[in-house]
């Protein structure tokens, strides 16, 4: 699947379930739940949590859980993206032009 399928994809799931209604607030709370959970699996992962209430994780497992987490928070920003009707693709090729010009 490339950018422009996924973000399209995206964009159809999310209506479908009405989750695209949120307003922009709630979803970036939304947004930084997830990035707060894939800070909570990164740790886990290099230097673990040291707590009797949570089992322990093989590295597998955890990385696993630093894919899933990263995958939240594309989809959450993916459904700025829309809600904002930017392109993801289009976004990207800026970015690389501005960090390529910083540094010509």
């Amino acid at each position: 699947m490339n950018l422009t399928e996924f973000q399209e994809w995206n964009k159809a799931f999310y209506r479908s379930r009405n989750w695209d209604q949120y307003d922009i607030f709630i979803r970036m709370n939304f947004l930084t739940e997830e990035l707060g959970e894939l800070a909570q699996a990164i740790r886990k992962y290099e230097i673990g949590r040291d707590r009797p209430d949570e089992e322990v994780k093989t590295n597998n497992e955890n990385m696993q859980d630093i894919k899933e987490e990263i995958g939240d928070v594309m989809d959450n920003l993916t459904v700025i993206m829309n809600q904002y009707d930017l392109s993801l693709e289009e976004i990207l090729q800026h970015h690389i032009n501005k960090i390529e010009g910083r540094f010509d």
